[in-house]
This record gives structure tokens, sequence and C-alpha cells, in this order.
């Protein structure tokens, strides 16, 4: 799926802290798929989560996050 409007990114704060404690190169990496949600959320593989029901877990590599 592609959007003409960009979506609205809310970043817990404790995700920069954490970014904070892994090598700066992995960080801008995380950083850069992150920015890469704004334009299309729905990039990479999105499965349902079996631990969590309720929410779809998306991966992109070895990083993973919930919608």
């Amino acid at each position: 799926m592609k959007f003409s409007q960009n979506w609205d990114l809310k970043i817990d704060p404790s995700v920069f802290k954490s970014l904070q404690k892994i090598p700066q190169s992995d960080a801008k990496k995380i950083l850069k798929v992150i920015n890469l949600l704004t334009a299309n959320p729905y990039f990479g593989d999105i499965q349902k989560n079996e631990r969590r029901s309720k929410y779809l877990e998306k991966t992109r590599g070895a990083l993973s996050h919930f919608l």
C-alpha cells in the first residue's frame, strides 16, 4: 500500500533513551527505518502476533514493532 499523505508517527521518548545504549551506527539504521514508517507504515512483513493477539507485529530485518 502506498498513500499520498504521510502518517503521524508518535515515538515514545524511551525509544531514544534506548538507542543511546547501542552502537551509533546501529541506532542510525534503526532511526532511518523508523523515519520510513511515516511515508508507508505497511512496508516489510506484517503478521499477527501470537503472544499479543490484539496487535500486529511488523518486522524489518531484526527490528520489530507493534501496530
